[in-house]
């Protein structure tokens, strides 16, 4: 075996050993993925309507109904069953040097099929662990806001 190859060889197995190093070390910190129950609110915006008239031949142009204005109205999703990770703020810290959480917050990550993810901040409880365990939020219903604005309702 030529020394090329054998490089090439010792190199993958070097890769290999790093990577498996590097997804153990992020899984030790204690992030809890489930599948979860939940839906949010968002906005609907209706149209404005225009007003009605009747023109007949003999009484000329009369109302009928009067102009509505636009308006928008919040409304619930559908109830999903979410892929979910839970996190501390200190977790995600720890994790992602993220530090737009404080320490005793809970973040739950809803990932979308599409790829996308909304990160909710739990307002309703707060943890007083480092790591989020099942136990701590089995049966509650978790309430929060998405960096886009949405209520979401979260139910372990």
């Amino acid at each position: 075996m030529s020394n090329r190859i054998l490089e090439n060889e010792i190199m993958k197995v070097v890769l290999l050993t790093l990577s498996f190093l590097i997804i153990v070390g992020f899984s030790s910190i204690g992030q809890l993925d489930t599948i979860v129950q939940g839906k949010y609110q968002y906005d609907v915006y209706h149209e404005p309507e225009p007003a009605t008239y009747f023109e007949g031949r003999y009484i000329g142009k009369r109302e009928l109904a009067a102009a509505q204005p636009g308006y928008t109205e919040q409304v619930w999703s559908p109830e999903y069953w979410l892929d979910v990770s839970f996190y501390s703020g200190r977790e995600l810290y720890e994790k992602f040097g993220r530090q737009d959480f404080e320490d005793n917050k809970i973040i739950c990550i809803v990932f979308w099929s599409n790829g996308g993810n909304s990160e909710v901040e739990v307002e309703n409880y707060v943890i007083n662990t480092k790591e989020i365990r099942y136990e701590n939020i089995e049966g509650l219903i978790l309430e929060g806001h998405d960096r886009e604005g949405r209520f979401w309702k979260l139910y372990p």
